[in-house]
C-alpha cells in the first residue's frame, strides 16, 4: 500500500541561510559565557545549533570577528566585562 507523499517547497528561490552580523555573533558568545549557562541552552533561545555558537566562540577566542579589536583580546567580553573566552 502506498502512502501519500507531500512535498514542501518554497516557491523555487533558493533557501538562504541567515547571515549574523558580528555584533550579534559577539553578543550571542558572549551569553555562553555567564556562570551556569550551556552553549546549548543559548543556542537554543536563539534558533541556532549547538555547534554553530560554538564554532563563533571559537573564532571570536581566536579575533576573528570583525569587530574584535574594538571589544579586546578574545573578541567578546564575558558578563562581568572581562575580555576573552
Amino acid at each position: 500500500m502506498d502512502a501519500p507523499m507531500e512535498l514542501l517547497t518554497n516557491g523555487g528561490r533558493r533557501r538562504r541561510n541567515r547571515q549574523w552580523p558580528d555584533d550579534e555573533k559577539a553578543r550571542i558568545v558572549a551569553e555562553t559565557l555567564r556562570p551556569g549557562t550551556t552553549v546549548s541552552e543559548v543556542a537554543q533561545r536563539h534558533g541556532l545549533k549547538a555547534n554553530h555558537v560554538s564554532s563563533w566562540r571559537t573564532l571570536a577566542r581566536n579575533g576573528k570577528f570583525g569587530a574584535a579589536g574594538a571589544r579586546g583580546p578574545g573578541g567578546v567580553r564575558s558578563a562581568d566585562g572581562r575580555s576573552g573566552c
